[in-house]
């Protein structure tokens, strides 16, 4: 399974968000900037975060996106099932493929109850992970950094 472009950069843009915004509008040329983001594709992201809830935007001269919930209430699931990716393993565990029941070994394929126990756990892992939780163990890391010599400046 690979995370496209989009789940990506929407993850990166929500982490600067959360980090840099507490709770004041950004413009997204602002995140774009700083996060090395393309403009013109972070609109199209934030447009259907929007529509999902996971931000706001604000008019105005102030305006830009806000988180619509806090930090610790949206998961990494969330995020990328609001772009329409699949987090299927495998294309025939995906939703339309299922339904159109494409493949005539589906109920006899014994491949399929690993893919099915991977998105499991995959699901399971992306929602048991929120913004809150990437922002404190990128704390715990900066911590953890330490200089890469031992000299001592004197002045």
């Amino acid at each position: 399974m690979k995370i496209s472009s989009k789940g990506y950069y929407a993850v990166k843009a929500l982490l600067d968000m959360a980090q840099q915004g507490r709770g004041i509008s950004i413009p997204l040329s602002i995140i774009s900037k700083r996060q090395s983001i393309p403009l013109n594709y972070l609109e199209q992201l934030f447009g259907k975060m929007r529509k999902a809830g996971i931000v706001k935007s604000i008019r105005g001269p102030r305006g830009g996106y806000i988180l619509a919930k806090n930090p610790e209430e949206i998961t990494i699931k969330q995020i990328i099932e609001s772009l329409g990716i699949s987090l299927a393993p495998v294309f025939c565990l995906e939703t339309e493929f299922k339904q159109s029941k494409s493949c005539l070994m589906m109920e006899e394929c014994l491949s399929r109850i690993l893919w099915e126990k991977l998105g499991i756990a995959v699901n399971s892992l992306l929602n048991s992970i929120s913004i809150a939780d990437l922002l404190k163990e990128a704390g715990k890391e900066k911590k953890k950094a330490k200089l890469d010599h031992d000299y001592t400046f004197n002045i």
